[in-house]
């Protein structure tokens, strides 16, 4: 009897912890299809949204198999999706004027999985000349420029996604005149909010609490003013899919001859600094990992381990990811020591 408790206790455990875990990464995930499918590419956020699904469960998967610490959490993340953001928005400017939808869409998801296989090369390589340690000796001002840069890039796709206008055209007139306030007034509260909470709380739950909490509290604001979802989407309030078709894809071989080869060439500059920001930021969370969990991790083994994943996504056409340190100390402070917790998450 005993053992039967402690197994559907233990059942109990690694469901709650992958359905914690998995919820607050769709949350992020969204917002991150939102902050690189946005502006001209908008039309497009339906397979945006595919393509980040598809990336983060399968990095999850991959990750928490092949990973040395069981309940290793991968996903997509901030910086380099802010960075990334920015490339692709460029390569939309180097495209010619008379380029198809589907040319566009193609060499835009081109550009993310080629940044993807070469940032998994690069570390895949770091890790098996056990060179991880060597990224410890950039400086702290490059670093922290590429960090303090990523964040404005950050705060500019945001104010972009909540006007839906790029932010070079900004004017007070502009704004008063095509922007409510209730179309960015919530979002900055709730950026408010969160940044309060997570100074005065520190529990992992907070977060994704305050996320759910803030999108009911959102809906019933909906209905208490006699607004329905679809006109909440005509009004700018919500992200809205606009066109259901161009759903993502694997890319195929007849794909490549769509792609504008000479504006994906013109970000390789950025694709090397992901590249290399990428590694920076797995260090920082290996060791963050480590002094959570208080466990020696080989942060070599788990750079090849990131390499693989990320070069199976970029073969895939998928968007890169890493693994995160918030939900891989997560994950064994609230009982899930195995990697199904992940794979849970996954699916979710």
């Amino acid at each position: 009897m005993n053992m039967l408790s402690t197994l559907r206790s233990s059942g109990a455990s690694t469901l709650s912890v992958g359905i914690t875990t998995g919820t607050l990464g769709v949350l992020f995930d969204l917002s991150f299809a939102a902050l690189i499918f946005s502006n001209s590419l908008s039309d497009y956020l339906s397979a945006g949204i595919g393509l980040i699904l598809f990336s983060a469960a399968a990095a999850r998967i991959m990750v928490a198999l092949m990973s040395s610490f069981p309940g290793t959490v991968s996903d997509l993340a901030a910086i380099p999706t802010a960075i990334l953001s920015w490339s692709t928005g460029m390569v939309v400017r180097e495209l010619p004027s008379n380029a198809s939808s589907q040319e566009l869409l193609v060499t835009v998801i081109m550009t993310i999985a080629t940044t993807s296989l070469l940032t998994g090369l690069f570390l895949w390589l770091l890790g098996e000349l056990k060179l991880g340690n060597v990224v410890r000796l950039l400086p702290r001002s490059v670093t922290g420029g590429f960090v303090a840069s990523s964040g404005l890039l950050l705060v500019k796709g945001a104010a972009e996604v909540l006007t839906k206008q790029p932010l070079e055209t900004w004017s007070l007139q502009s704004l008063a005149q095509s922007v409510t306030p209730m179309q960015w007034l919530p979002g900055v509260l709730l950026a408010l909010y969160l940044l309060v909470i997570t100074r005065r709380y520190k529990h992992s739950f907070v977060i994704v609490s305050s996320l759910v909490g803030a999108i009911a509290l959102f809906y019933i604001s909906l209905f208490l003013f006699g607004i329905s979802p679809t006109q909440a989407n005509a009004t700018g309030l919500t992200l809205g899919i606009p066109s259901l078709q161009t759903p993502w894809q694997l890319l195929s071989w007849p794909d490549l001859l769509q792609v504008n080869w000479r504006a994906l060439g013109s970000q390789w500059m950025c694709a090397g600094t992901v590249s290399v920001l990428t590694a920076v930021l797995l260090l920082m969370n290996v060791k963050g990992m480590e002094m959570g969990i208080a466990e020696d991790i080989d942060i070599n083994y788990e750079l090849k381990v990131a390499g693989s994943a990320n070069v199976l996504l970029g073969m895939g056409g998928g968007i890169l990811a890493y693994p995160t340190m918030a939900a891989s100390i997560l994950v064994p402070k609230i009982w899930g020591r195995s990697r199904w917790e992940t794979v849970i998450a996954a699916e979710t």
